[in-house]
């Protein structure tokens, strides 16, 4: 569990390049409470996080002072750990290897006033074209859906149209039905008149 703090101890040069946080997962990774919880794969050049809520409530409590995985998975990335796409969780760093611990001292944090090299405008810039791209793709939208409310109106119309003919085609049935039907009648009641 404590090799390495053995080979720190023998390596003061050794000591003033490392960085607490990777220390820290290297000693979880090597100690025998968490080997159910993370470990080395890929022969010792990548890590699993294998129980993920045993992770957050005992390993990250105890070894940072926190339960926020977000924050764990922010510092992997200040120091250029890549995640194994898909939905395992498998980090992995060229210099970051089971058994070559003293290659740890080359990880350095990114620095990031590389983002800020860039002109400030640049963003806004980049923001306003996402924002007109978006603003065109809605406009787009509108004016199909606006075709699409147009033909559905037309259609309506027609319908209408049909059922006001269907009624006043059934109104005319219904009136020549009557006729027939008093017509029927007074031929009946004058056969039974003349017998």
């Amino acid at each position: 569990m404590f090799i390495f703090m053995l080979v720190i101890m023998k390596n003061k040069k050794f000591v003033a390049g490392l960085n607490s946080f990777l220390v820290k997962i290297y000693d979880i990774l090597n100690n025998s409470n968490y080997q159910d919880v993370i470990k080395w794969i890929n022969q010792g050049n990548s890590f699993e996080i294998v129980n993920l809520p045993m992770f957050i409530n005992e390993a990250l409590p105890n070894y940072f002072k926190h339960k926020n995985f977000s924050s764990f998975i922010r510092q992997l990335n200040m120091y250029d750990f890549h995640k194994q796409p898909g939905e395992s969780c498998i980090f992995s760093h060229p210099l970051f290897t089971k058994d070559n611990p003293e290659q740890m001292t080359q990880i350095k944090r990114k620095n990031p006033t590389i983002k800020n090299d860039r002109n400030p405008n640049d963003e806004i810039i980049t923001k306003i074209r996402k924002l007109r791209e978006n603003n065109e793709a809605l406009e787009k939208t509108v004016e199909k859906l606006e075709n699409m409310y147009n033909e559905v109106t037309k259609f309506n119309q027609i319908l209408i149209s049909h059922l006001l003919n269907c009624q006043d085609k059934e109104q005319y049935l219904k009136e020549n039905l009557r006729l027939s039907m008093n017509y029927l009648k007074e031929i009946q009641d004058v056969k039974v008149k003349n017998t």
